[in-house]
């Protein structure tokens, strides 16, 4: 069945899952997972975003991020996406990077962000990667080290997390240690490790389920009480309506680009819709890639049923675009 929407509101936590498609590997060096931290912490600039916990795996990536002036899928887009790019060039590979759907659940903050920091920061001791606790705080793919004051991570938000064990930081690094330690982490498996997306329905904004005996609502997107659930899906269906509006118009701009190019390469919008592979088309059509992602915010696959190719291919047309627009920048700076 089809699944439901993701819940795409700016000023949310939220548990976000990315696993290589086919769970194939997507870290292969130090190098690879600095740059997606560096990704990362630009994006949390940009973005007004707070990252709490995170952890990278060698085939996934858990998150724990607050969003702030954008929705979620635009964080992610622009993350996974530069990424994949990046790395695809590097290692010498095509194709799909990550899985098309990241996975993503609504945390309710105050109740749950604890227990979803020690979900997430002892994924490598679960997995036998770390062999215990004392070894995580040196471990630098995950975010434990930081709250313990082992490295400094600017981005990641350590005072919203410590202030919760205590006022003074001394004191709160061993509150949460022993909190770490405590066997409920093990039932954090069983409350973070569900999907974070259900099965379509006809209305996917409500009214939410209820489960049987009981008026509390529910969702399988949001992890949280009743009375949290309904204001969630209320803003959800506002937005989405809102959001709806933006794209049509983010379309409306594309295609106004895709005139200018066309214009421009002597070609004709059809041309470039067409799915052709001559080099002025290919060209043109990857300019109009890149600026349809890094301009507009359109997801690949918008994109992809737009101009009739892979999704792959246009992930690859995006990186073109990037050079071909920085060689056009550097040959009219050189002219002046």
């Amino acid at each position: 069945m089809p699944r439901q929407p993701r819940i795409d509101i700016p000023g949310l936590l939220h548990h976000v899952r990315a696993r290589g498609i086919d769970r194939c590997v997507i870290f292969r060096s130090g190098r690879d997972r600095d740059d997606f931290l560096n990704r990362l912490q630009s994006s949390c600039e940009k973005d007004a975003a707070f990252v709490y916990a995170w952890c990278l795996m060698p085939n996934h990536i858990h998150l724990a991020i607050r969003t702030g002036t954008q929705p979620l899928s635009r964080i992610m887009q622009r993350l996974l996406t530069g990424y994949a790019i990046r790395f695809n060039k590097t290692h010498r590979r095509v194709g799909h990077l990550f899985e098309n759907r990241y996975r993503s659940k609504v945390v309710d903050e105050e109740p749950y962000l604890l227990a979803l920091v020690r979900y997430i920061h002892l994924n490598p001791v679960r997995a036998g990667i770390v062999p215990d606790l004392a070894g995580l705080e040196s471990y630098p793919w995950s975010g434990h080290g930081a709250l313990m004051g082992k490295v400094e991570r600017s981005w990641q938000d350590t005072e919203a997390v410590l202030s919760r064990f205590g006022s003074r930081v001394g004191p709160a690094r061993k509150r949460l240690e022993d909190f770490m330690r405590s066997d409920a982490g093990r039932a954090d498996v069983q409350t973070f490790a569900g999907g974070g997306t259900s099965s379509g329905e006809e209305n996917p904004w409500g009214p939410p389920r209820t489960e049987s005996g009981s008026n509390e609502a529910r969702d399988d997107r949001i992890l949280g009480e009743g009375q949290f659930v309904e204001s969630v899906l209320g803003q959800a269906e506002r937005e989405a309506r809102e959001r709806s509006r933006s794209v049509e118009k983010r379309m409306r701009e594309f295609e106004e680009i895709l005139g200018t190019i066309s214009a421009q390469y002597g070609l004709s919008i059809s041309e470039i819709t067409g799915g052709g592979r001559r080099r002025s088309v290919l060209q043109a059509r990857s300019i109009a890639c890149h600026l349809g992602v890094h301009r507009l915010g359109l997801s690949v696959a918008v994109l992809s049923r737009e101009l009739h190719v892979s999704q792959s291919s246009v992930l690859r047309a995006v990186e073109r675009g990037a050079t071909m627009l920085d060689r056009s920048v550097m040959t009219e700076n050189e002219s002046r």
